[in-house]
């Protein structure tokens, strides 16, 4: 089987809708035909990039279509979010009418013959459907046309036409009107809100994407007219992904999380939603790590499990009856472009033969085109560079999702959703041609520097780990962080000179919930004057050279680049992997630019050209250009 993840831009209306429906579906018809797509063009296999094609995948199993939601969309929400959490009603009714047009305007472009369901007039129609008592189920006060959003249907079958899907719609958007009313206000459970309500933006896309994958005709690029049964094609509005109740950026149980997307893939085409789980209160990851031997313990082995009953566990051997699990689950995130992060998790629990990350980009690219327009598509590259790209600010890929295909070994792809003929960047184990070059250049903004500074320092036992540990260490609710117990990540860290001036780098966002966290760890050497400031430096920004094996010339060559545009980094960073410079933000575009133009380029030339091989008349060819050899012998006697 394959897993196909659509970015928010590839899935921005109905109209880009019904484009990846038929992408979709010309993959599984090709699939279904056990012949190579047409709508992939293989790179021509050669020396240097022998695992440059795209292979032909067998037919049995499948499509797992993984989509984010509408281009924009979940900032709507998050603002939605914030405007019902200040109790600003006003300003919440404006938010959450826009979000509906939205998805109406989406629906009215995939069913066009039937526009005049979607109505613009959503002020009216989200009152009636508030007000709509009538069918209530008499513990959840729910009616039956809004069970699916409440509670885990189970795979679905898309809507058919405008009318189902204008009534799976509207139920949603009242539902979605209940939690905005219950979370009015709720400052104390501001995080639990904020993803429920963020969750919505993939869920409604899952209904609006499944009814293309249904609804879509005309030519696909297949040119085939094969006929795809009803039954084939089916989706699903709750995660299949099983998490910790970390909301904000939660982690996955990986357990529970094969076994629910296990019961639920029976082949054909799913479609599902990224970036969400799903977890009941007070759960953590540990309570997963034995599910095995505990469901047999229990006389229910895991990959017997179904339906909604699969989708979490407590940390006893008693599970709660289904009915209790239904009324206690709540959605969780992933984290901000987690839904690429979800594409390689259920990859990895499904067993996929690959994962393809499609995106409104060619693949990974040797420095941003927006920055760099010279700057060239990577056809290959290793999951460990790939990693570290994403880490350093490359934003094709979410940091964490290369490493659950690279566990199980699914290959990984990312391709362009608006040019489906071009193969992409392929990320592999190992390419050894790649080994010893610089192959990339990226830079992240908005960091922050800081530093503590003091004549004391010296004199203070393990202070740059304690300085480490206070920033990462989990503690409830932080002001400005979304998580309930979040850690914040250190992006550098680094003890220029032993015993003086240990710092660290974070995102500027959370900036201040660090220096505080900083001061309450160190109040006591502050007080004693060994530390004078806690020093903040904003508006820096990160500029990171990646590759493999890399050498000090390479090294010498960055810095000179750097030079030469009378850039002076504040600290870096070498090893062979990574050559990393922290520089002021404004500076950060023109580091790229000369970087490329003296490390990269330079580098891709010369592996262009290859080696100097011998020719049977004794020239040599350097870089395709033959050049008469100079022989060297001893004199003759």
């Amino acid at each position: 089987m394959i897993v196909m993840k659509f970015g928010g831009t590839s899935v921005g209306s109905g109209e880009r809708m019904l484009q990846v429906a038929r992408i979709v579906l010309a993959e599984y018809l090709s699939a279904l035909a056990n012949e190579q797509p047409q709508s992939i063009v293989d790179l021509a296999p050669t020396a240097d990039h022998p695992l440059a094609t795209i292979p032909q995948y067998s037919p049995a199993d499948g499509i797992l279509v993984v989509t984010s939601a509408l281009a924009g969309v979940t900032d709507m929400l998050l603002a939605l979010a914030e405007a019902t959490l200040r109790g600003e009603m006003e300003e919440t009714d404006i938010r959450l009418a826009a979000i509906v047009r939205r998805h109406q305007e989406a629906a009215r472009q995939i069913f066009p013959s039937e526009a005049a369901l979607f109505t613009l007039d959503v002020e009216p129609m989200l009152s009636a459907g508030t007000a709509k008592s009538t069918d209530h189920d008499q513990a959840t006060g729910i009616g039956p046309s809004e069970l699916g959003w409440c509670h885990d249907p189970g795979n679905e079958a898309p809507a058919t036409d405008g009318v189902e899907l204008a009534t799976i719609l509207m139920a949603g958007y009242c539902i979605l009107q209940r939690q905005v009313l219950d979370a009015r206000g709720d400052v104390a459970q501001a995080a639990r809100h904020r993803d429920a309500l963020a969750a919505w933006g993939e869920r409604l896309a899952v209904v609006l994407l499944a009814a293309a994958v249904r609804r879509a005709e005309g030519p696909l690029p297949l040119g085939s007219t094969a006929a795809i049964p009803p039954s084939a094609i089916a989706m699903t509005r709750w995660p299949l992904i099983v998490t910790d109740d970390h909301f904000g950026e939660a982690t996955p149980a990986w357990d529970m999380t094969q076994s629910v997307a296990r019961a639920r893939w029976h082949g054909g085409i799913l479609v599902a939603p990224g970036f969400l789980g799903h977890t009941t209160p007070g759960y953590s990851v540990a309570p997963y790590a034995n599910l095995a031997a505990d469901e047999q313990r229990m006389g229910n082995p895991a990959n017997e499990m179904h339906g909604f009953t699969a989708n979490s566990r407590p940390s006893t051997l008693h599970p709660p009856t289904s009915r209790d699990h239904q009324l206690t689950q709540e959605m969780t995130t992933l984290g901000r472009g987690g839904s690429d992060y979800s594409a390689t998790i259920l990859a990895g629990a499904l067993r996929a033969t690959a994962c393809w990350i499609y995106t409104d980009v060619d693949g990974i690219f040797t420095a941003d085109p927006r920055v760099v327009p010279t700057a060239e598509v990577l056809p290959v590259v290793t999951a460990p560079v790939a990693g570290r790209l994403a880490l350093c600010g490359a934003k094709v890929l979410h940091p964490r999702s290369v490493a659950p295909a690279a566990r199980h070994g699914v290959e990984l792809r990312v391709r362009n959703t608006f040019q489906p003929t071009h193969p992409g960047t392929l990320i592999v184990a190992m390419d050894p041609v790649t080994e010893g070059l610089p192959l990339a250049v990226a830079g992240r903004k908005k960091l922050v520097v800081l530093t503590l500074a003091g004549d004391g320092i010296s004199e203070i036992p393990n202070c740059f780990g304690r300085m480490c540990a206070a920033i990462a260490a989990e503690e409830p609710a932080l002001a400005g962080w979304s998580g309930a117990n979040g850690g914040i990540d250190i992006i550098l860290a680094s003890h220029p000179v032993p015993g003086q001036t240990p710092e660290v780098v974070v995102d500027a966002a959370l900036a201040a919930a660090a220096s505080a966290r900083l001061e309450r760890e160190f109040a006591d050497e502050r007080t004693r004057g060994q530390i004078a400031a806690i020093t903040r430096r904003d508006h820096q920004a990160l500029c990171a050279l990646v590759g493999e094996n890399l050498g000090a010339a390479t090294l010498l060559q960055a810095q000179r680049a750097l030079a030469d545009e009378h850039i002076r980094p504040l600290s870096q960073s070498a090893n062979s992997d990574a050559l990393i410079f922290i520089i002021a933000e404004t500076a950060l575009d023109r580091a790229v630019r000369a970087i490329h133009a003296a490390v990269i380029v330079p580098a891709r030339l010369h592996n262009a050209r290859g080696p100097a091989r011998p020719y049977p008349d004794g020239q040599w060819a350097a870089g395709g250009r033959p050049q008469q050899r100079r022989r060297m012998s001893s004199p003759q006697h």
